[in-house]
C-alpha cells in the first residue's frame, strides 16, 4: 500500500494489498480492495471500491459501490462554443478544451 502526504484515513476503513492513495485523500467508513488507485484530493465516505477500481483526482464518492475495474472521474460543466449549451465533460478531456470555455455559475 502506498499512501501520499496529508491523507486522512479512518475511522472504520479497510484497505487491501497494492492500493495506491495519492496526496490529500480523505477516506471514512470505506472498504478499498486490492489493486485500487485513488487520485489526489478525492473524498470517499461510506463506500466500497472493488478490485482494481480507479478514482480520479478531486472526485467525491459517498454511499456507493465502485465495481471491479471501475473508473470514476471528475466531470465539469462547460459551455460549448458551437451550440452555447452547457454539457458535462470529463475533467481530463484536453482535446475538447480547445473549443470550450469555462462556464460561470
Amino acid at each position: 500500500m502506498e499512501v501520499g502526504s496529508d491523507c486522512r484515513i479512518g475511522p472504520n476503513v479497510t484497505i487491501g494489498k497494492n492500493v495506491v492513495i495519492e496526496d490529500g485523500v480523505c477516506i471514512k467508513r470505506c472498504t478499498v480492495l486490492s489493486g485500487s488507485k485513488i487520485g489526489s484530493h478525492s473524498w470517499l465516505d461510506n463506500s466500497v471500491l472493488l478490485k482494481k477500481s480507479k478514482v480520479g483526482t478531486g472526485v467525491t464518492i459517498k454511499n456507493a459501490i465502485v465495481h471491479e475495474d471501475g473508473d470514476v472521474q471528475r466531470w465539469e460543466k462547460k459551455r460549448c462554443l458551437a451550440c452555447q449549451k452547457r454539457h458535462f465533460l470529463k475533467h481530463f478531456t484536453a482535446v475538447m478544451y480547445s473549443i470550450l470555455e469555462e462556464y460561470e455559475f
